[in-house]
């Protein structure tokens, strides 16, 4: 069963950032995790955590509206 987690660490210090990717990562041996955010920090602190290797990024590209002409 994977977990998905949305802006968890939005309102974290870079401490606590680092030490839940920490935590994160171990639930990540036994299961999958997802993380959602729109933060980019997060993505520098995640590879002093687990390396560029540790994990996979999937940027969103900003989609018109179906409104939009």
């Amino acid at each position: 069963m994977p977990l998905i987690l949305d802006d968890l660490l939005v309102h974290f210090d870079d401490e606590r950032t680092l030490r839940a990717l920490a935590a994160l990562r171990d639930f990540g041996q036994h299961s999958q995790v997802l993380l959602f955010t729109h933060h980019a920090h997060l993505v520098a602190l995640a590879e002093s955590q687990w390396g560029k290797d540790g994990f996979h990024i999937h940027p969103l590209s900003r989609a018109k509206c179906f409104s939009e002409k």
